[in-house]
Order: C-alpha cells, then structure tokens, then sequence
C-alpha cells in the first residue's frame, strides 16, 4: 500500500491538471512571479517598491525652495541629505550639537550648490537638552518663515551586551535617539499645522525591524520611533502632513566606532567611550554591507519626496532577513535567537584585549 501511494497521488494530479489546465498555468505563472521578486530583491539595495519608485516616481527636485530642517547634520547620512538637498535648491537648517562641523557641511553645501549663504541656516542643538528645542525652533522659523521639512537624524549607536550595560548608558541613547527626536517634532508640528502642510521624515534603522544583539537599547530607540510616528501619521492626517520612516542597513560612517557602551561618568555627564574595535567579516559591518552615504540619502530623498511611509535601504543578505521578519515572522524568530547569540559572541571575541 505504502508503495503506491505516491504514484497514485501523482497521477490523480495530473488528472486534476488536464482537466483543469487554468489552474497549472496559474500556479506556473504565481511561482515565476515570486521567483522574479527574490531576484530583484537579490540585486537592489532598497525595498521593492522604494527601487520602482526611483525608477517611475517623483524626483528630489520637488524640494526645491522648500524649507528642511535636518538634525544631526554634521556627518553622515546627515552631511549627505544636506548637500544632496542644496544641489536640488532647498533651503536648509543644519543642527547638531557640534557648531565647527555644521559650519564645515555648510561651507561644503555652498561650494557643491547653487544656494546662497542666507539659505543655510546653522543652529546649534543638542537632542538631550530637550529645553532648548523650542528657542531652536522659533529661531529657524523667523529666519526662513515656515517649515516644510523636518528629518529626524540625530542618534547615537551602542555595543555592549544587556548585562554590563549601565540604565544611565541607556537613558542616554534613548534621550538621544528617540525622546530627542519627539521633543523637536512637537515644537514643530504646531507650526505645520497652522500652514496646513509639512512632512516629518524620521531615520530610523533596519534594526527598528529586527533584533540587533549588543544594541538592545539602540534597537528599542529605533522601535520605538517607528511606533510613535505611525501613531503620528494617524493623528496628523487631517492636517496634510505626511510621515516617512526610513530603516536604512550599515552606512560607511563612524558610528559604530563612536559608539556608546557600558557606563556613564555622572560628574562630567559624558559617556565614557574606548573606541569599538572593527570586527568586519563578523558582523553588520562587513564591507559586503555597507552603503555610501551618498546612496543613502539618494534614496531617502527618493523616499521623501513621493511620500513613502516606510523604506527599507540596505543591501542582502540583510535586506533579505528585513523580508524574512515582515513576511515570515515565526521563522525569523526562530533563527534569530540562535544567529544573534552567534553573533553576540563573535562581537565580544572581537572586542577582547587578551
């Protein structure tokens, strides 16, 4: 009986084929399709439809004379989005803590632009003084008169497992991260409100999609900031104003070497950092990974300006395993317990001075 059981299955399959030949070609065609999506997600460096998107869609130019504010400026995707927008014409407010760099990126956004002197603005702010959040607002809003552009930027990275991290080590990444950036959108939004417009872009990161082992806090800040944007894009609907969330992968920078680890000194209210040690080829931050930031902020502005809600910016495997999570959730979950304990070890090795 066991024997025959699978030839008499099969040829009651194609029994029901022959005689329901829609069906076979429909299932051809399903599968074809599905196989054509995982190789156009093999070969791009964004979610599918961010990529068709940047083929089809709106072009960054629509920010030309548009007022965007971006926060952390001074580096990175920040420096980037900040050039890339000047060369489309808009007017721009660069903020971070650090003044001698935002003067740098503007001296640089004048020399690769068109726009004038009085078209960048450079106001100093620091995520974690939440007080002095609105003063910067009011002083970007006399400058230029309106808002229309907000991106969230600043953030602070963390590497250091769960059980040597300090609270006051998690505070600040969470301060920085997400409370820093909630605190400027409300002394933003009114001003979007009254004009009946704006959009808050917020820069988030693949690892606000998935687990990421020795950046449980780093992690939770870019979770939590995915949550309460979307909580804002519900409330703001009526008041024209859009919310995108972008969840870019590793981008060449020095963020992770910068990084925040275990303690912070109380006295002197800084953190007290030794330089995380590269451990490419073992982690998040192999070569393989990395973006420019030029293509980064590229597909941000791609993003922004067709009012995306949500992208995924990295390249595979990474970008496959933000699939695997969305789609495949049980899965994903199963392995990434047992990846990320790979992982978690690999990176602690890595950091050993023995």
């Amino acid at each position: 009986m066991e024997r025959y059981s699978i030839p008499i299955i099969g040829i009651i399959g194609l029994a029901v084929l022959c005689t329901y030949s829609w069906w076979y070609y429909f299932t051809v065609t399903f599968f074809l399709g599905i196989m054509l999506y995982i190789c156009f997600i093999f070969a791009s460096d964004g979610d599918v439809l961010l990529m068709m998107y940047e083929k089809f869609g709106q072009k960054p130019d629509v920010f030309k004379d548009k007022v965007v504010w971006i926060t952390g400026a001074s580096s990175g995707i920040g420096e980037c989005l900040a050039v890339a927008l000047a060369q489309t014409g808009a007017k721009l407010i660069l903020s971070s803590r650090r003044e001698k760099e935002l003067e740098r990126v503007k001296e640089r956004c004048l020399k690769e632009s068109n726009v004038q002197s009085d078209d960048v603005l450079v106001v100093v702010l620091d995520a974690n003084k939440f007080d002095t959040h609105r003063e910067c607002a009011e002083k970007a809003f006399q400058h230029f008169g309106k808002i229309d552009v907000l991106i969230n930027n600043s953030g602070v990275s963390q590497r250091a497992g769960i059980h040597t991290t300090t609270i006051e080590a998690d505070q600040f990444v969470l301060r920085t991260n997400l409370l820093g950036a909630i605190s400027v959108t409300k002394c933003i939004l009114p001003y979007m409100v009254e004009q009946n417009s704006g959009h808050i872009i917020n820069v988030s990161s693949v690892a606000g999609k998935l687990s990421s082992p020795c950046s449980a806090t780093y992690s939770a800040s870019k979770f939590g900031m995915i949550g309460y944007f979307d909580t804002v894009r519900a409330e703001v609907y009526n008041s024209n104003i859009a919310v995108t969330n972008i969840c870019p992968g590793p981008v060449v920078s020095n963020i992770a070497e910068n990084a925040i680890q275990e303690t912070l000194d109380k006295k002197k209210k800084i953190l007290q950092i030794d330089p995380v040690k590269n451990y490419d080829g073992q982690a998040e931050r192999g070569w393989n990974l990395l973006q420019t930031g030029e293509r980064c902020a590229e597909l941000i502005l791609i993003a922004a300006a067709n009012k995306l809600k949500e992208v995924w910016i990295s390249r595979p495997p990474l970008l496959i395993v933000v699939y695997m999570s969305q789609y495949m959730p049980t899965c994903f979950r199963f392995l990434s317990a047992r990846l990320g304990m790979k992982k978690a070890k690999a990176f602690k090795m890595s950091q050993s001075t023995e």
